[in-house]
């Protein structure tokens, strides 16, 4: 399951990729990733924590509560083969935007999005599929009957809280600390 999961990130990414180089400059330039409005939007706004944070927690928990709960369901596998799949394309997507449209700056104005909070979410979405694969590998393989008692799902309450806990960390991480992290990185790409 897992190099099915890992096979799929990969074509995903490579999908992204070429769509995007393909498609060209242009379409780069006009969805904007990294371009002058960004700009002018890093460099005069102040960021709203408050407002950043209730916009990247609903994001994230949205994602994170629909692939939990589905995957008490049939079909929470393929549900996150398809979570996977958009996932790669996005990043191979904005890998190459970003690099199309800024060059050598680009790939470093990718990695400081990405940064810090990537560092943090990585490993919570690597429990979370995890816990997602053991509700689905209990319910329904073997001899699961696709039904569970609260007798036995309550030891598995931890490792989905720790999970959470993560996300949570990660999603602070987002607000609080990526934003002077992309302002600097975009200071140093601006003088390249």
């Amino acid at each position: 399951m897992k190099y099915k999961l890992a096979g799929i990130w990969m074509f995903g990414l490579l999908a992204g990729t070429v769509m995007v180089n393909l498609f060209g400059e242009d379409t780069v330039r006009e969805i904007g990733m990294f371009g002058g409005m960004f700009a002018g939007k890093l460099q005069s706004e102040t960021v709203e924590y408050t407002k950043l944070f209730l916009m990247v927690a609903q994001q994230r928990f949205t994602v994170v509560l629909f692939l939990t709960v589905i995957s008490f369901t049939l079909f929470g596998i393929p549900v996150m083969y398809l979570f996977f799949l958009f996932s790669s394309f996005s990043v191979g997507a904005m890998i190459a935007g970003t690099t199309m449209s800024g060059g050598i700056s680009g790939i470093f104005l990718f990695a400081a999005s990405m940064l810090p909070q990537i560092l943090i979410y990585l490993p919570a979405w690597l429990l979370l599929i995890e816990w997602c694969l053991r509700q689905h590998e209990y319910l329904f393989k073997g001899n699961g009957n696709g039904s569970m008692t609260l007798k036995q799902f309550l030891p598995q309450v931890p490792l989905l809280a720790c999970t959470y806990a993560l996300f949570l960390a990660g999603i602070c991480a987002e607000t609080f600390l990526n934003p002077p992290v992309v302002r600097f990185i975009w200071k140093i790409a601006e003088s390249l």
